[in-house]
């Protein structure tokens, strides 16, 4: 399983989801280019669908695309069960199509093909899923975990009375206190209903990772740099190209 690229020597890859919103991503893009940061953007077909400039924009400065399925279904019983059980309407033609459309969504929007890499909704995948995923040419990427620690900034909590909340200052203190940030990846979102967009903190964030000697990069700049997954990488690049 993709979350911890241990080989890739001191880099790290922040990556951002979107659904179906894209209030506030005209401004997270801001912040990266001030920044110059670029990312990794999971994204669903809806998302292209309803965002297209977004999506050209992004792309323009430099943003890798990965896929992010379709509608952003739930795709396992983990809501229900806390087990990663495939679903009864999650077939392996459906699941494709889920693929496939994304990546057909992403071509009418840029010209262009997205990375060999796509993310689960939810977080929710499994053996199965991500074998089926690379028959069609993608890698699954999830966030880094470590000794019951996350690399999700949890910046999609918006109720201040949960107990994942936290605000964009104990957010980044957060994310800091990972265990090992060399070759992890961040999960943060394209979109944010907060007043206080949770991507306002990232200057600080890039600041402390970069005086820590780190550099943010893409994940396929992080998987290319790793012996471990640069092969993975290439098998998945080839598995699209033959299609």
């Amino acid at each position: 399983m993709l979350h911890l690229v241990t080989d890739c020597g001191p880099r790290i890859a922040i990556t951002f989801d979107g659904a179906d919103s894209g209030t506030g991503t005209t401004d997270l893009l801001d912040v990266l280019d001030s920044i110059e940061l670029r990312g990794t953007l999971f994204v669903t077909g809806e998302y292209i669908d309803a965002n297209p400039g977004l999506v050209r924009h992004a792309l323009l400065a430099g943003h890798e695309f990965g896929n992010h399925t379709y509608s952003h279904d739930h795709l396992t019983s983990y809501a229900s069960n806390g087990r990663h059980d495939l679903l009864p309407n999650v077939s392996r033609a459906w699941f494709h199509d889920q693929l496939r459309r994304t990546e057909q969504a992403f071509f009418r929007a840029t010209g262009r093909t997205m990375a060999p890499l796509w993310r689960a909704p939810y977080g929710e995948e499994n053996a199965l899923l991500r074998g089926w995923a690379m028959e069609i040419g993608y890698l699954h990427v999830r966030w880094s975990s470590l000794e019951g620690a996350s690399l999700d900034s949890l910046d999609w909590v918006s109720d201040e009375h949960s107990a994942l909340y936290r605000d964009p200052d104990r957010m980044v203190d957060r994310l800091l206190r990972f265990p090992r940030l060399e070759g992890g990846i961040v999960l943060m979102h394209l979109s944010s209903e907060r007043p206080d967009p949770p991507w306002n903190e990232l200057p600080r964030f890039l600041d402390n990772l970069r005086s820590r000697g780190l550099e943010p990069v893409t994940v396929g700049e992080l998987l290319a740099n790793s012996d471990t997954w640069r092969p993975w990488l290439e098998r998945a690049a080839a598995v699209r190209e033959a299609r």
